[in-house]
């Protein structure tokens, strides 16, 4: 009895370790691992074992955690003393994760739920970089003479699936110094579509624009300001960028 309280205090209780193949990843590429489990002094249930992805956002000028994802990876199971249990588990990153911070990290979060017990916890840091597409266009708002300094998730109401947004913001470089003060974009990234929001802002001020299109007829599909487009989103926002 006096080893089930402890454990029920977290003391002596089973521990929790998930060993991942690797840290970096693009949203939507497929993780796996093992969820290791050591007993503790007594046996306990584990009601389910859980799987978060976590993040953080601004709101109100302070950082909230926030849940991005979760993943329920067994059933209830029992962890006699002091035995090893490893439980394997693969699953697909969402493709509409924000890429990883210094700031705003990504983490994944192992969770036991464990009844009249403190629920061991684990959490690893990963590396998350911009797919392929977001990649190539933030490159080309560089290439086009401007600078990113800054990445926010920030708080917003009107967001799609999730209460925040991650703004990448921009300074000018070179000709584009007397133009604007910042360029702003956020992405709103699925599997069926992009959609990119630009604001370029001079003396409190902003420009806004639009660009939507499928990623399996691109050209066909191009929304500017809600406007439809029959050219190269690329070419498009080349242009954009170029504009004085």
């Amino acid at each position: 009895m006096f080893t089930k309280w402890m454990a029920q205090m977290g003391i002596g209780s089973a521990k929790v370790d998930s060993k991942i193949d690797q840290w970096q990843f693009q949203p939507g590429e497929t993780i796996t691992g093992d969820v290791c489990i050591r007993g503790g002094q007594s046996s306990q249930v584990v009601d389910d074992i859980v799987l978060e992805l976590t993040t953080q956002y601004v709101k109100n000028g302070k950082k909230v955690e926030y849940v991005f994802k979760r993943f329920a990876l067994s059933e209830k199971l029992l962890i006699e003393p002091q035995k090893d249990r490893k439980i394997p588990f693969e699953f697909k990153l969402p493709t509409d994760l924000p890429i990883s911070t210094g700031r705003f990290p990504i983490y994944l979060k192992t969770v036991l739920d464990v009844p009249f017990a403190v629920d061991p916890t684990d959490r690893d840091r990963l590396e998350i970089f911009p797919n392929p597409l977001i990649a190539s266009i933030l490159k080309q708002i560089e290439d086009n003479g401007f600078l990113l300094y800054q990445i926010e998730n920030t708080f917003d109401p009107n967001a799609r699936l999730h209460p925040f947004v991650q703004a990448f913001i921009f300074r000018p470089t070179g000709s584009f110094h007397a133009y604007i003060d910042e360029f702003h974009v956020i992405f709103d990234y699925n599997d069926h579509s992009i959609t990119i929001d630009m604001e370029m802002v001079r003396a409190g001020q902003g420009l806004a624009s639009r660009f939507y299109w499928e990623h399996e007829d691109a050209v066909n599909t191009l929304m500017i300001n809600d406007q439809k487009v029959e050219e190269d989103p690329m070419e498009k926002l080349r242009e954009l960028l170029q504009r004085r």
